[in-house]
């Protein structure tokens, strides 16, 4: 069997992390966590954007060696590339160039990625440190809602509802995407995380 590669985006504080780590136990997938939130939790280290996308390399790479060694079933990535590319956008845009030039540089392929948007029905823990506002909220998931609609960047799963409905559908595809995997044998594996904005910033005319 291949091994899968499954990763996650969507606004902040809608269950992603919580989600991610239900799955890949219920699954057999070895959990790669969001290296944002490793490197928040240590308050003295000084980082950036490209540090973190450095991290998610490394430790991509290591999950995905592991899976093959153990013979598991694949990976589950708690905020793929694309995630760092928008918060690189909104944080840090000097840093962009070389955001995109390191991702290009350093291709993840994917075979599936689940969306979590913000909607009215989404029980959000609220974290004062790391979102600002709302409104930020809101902003970065417009942001994921125009690169899921680029012709990079499929296929996608749309997860809506509870966080307990959310899991359940996101478990449902995975399993699926596991069925598909145990019985195909090449298949064919195309860059799902590689984004290229022509002028360094994100727009509709850049996807």
């Amino acid at each position: 069997m291949n091994n899968i590669v499954v990763s996650i985006i969507g606004a902040p504080s809608t269950g992603k992390t919580t989600l991610a780590k239900k799955v890949s136990s219920e699954l057999g997938l070895v959990y790669v966590p969001e290296p944002a939130r490793l490197l928040l939790s240590h308050s003295n280290v000084v980082w950036d954007q490209l540090t973190v996308c450095r991290m998610l390399y490394h430790m991509t790479k290591q999950a995905m060696r592991k899976a093959e060694r153990e013979s598991l079933l694949g990976v589950f990535v708690d905020g793929p590339p694309i995630s760092i590319l928008i918060w690189t956008a909104l944080r840090e845009p000097q840093s962009m160039d070389a955001v995109v030039r390191y991702i290009n540089e350093h291709p993840i392929y994917c075979d599936l990625t689940l969306y979590s948007p913000l909607t009215e029905d989404t029980k959000m823990v609220y974290d004062g440190v790391r979102y600002d506002s709302l409104a930020e909220r809101h902003t970065v998931d417009a942001l994921f809602q125009l690169v899921r609609t680029s012709n990079s960047f499929h296929p996608v799963a749309t997860l809506r509802g509870t966080l307990d409905q959310r899991t359940a559908a996101a478990q449902l595809s995975v399993s699926d995407l596991i069925y598909d995997a145990q019985h195909i044998v090449e298949p064919s594996r195309t860059p799902r995380w590689v984004f290229i904005p022509r002028t360094g910033e994100l727009s509709g005319d850049d996807l």
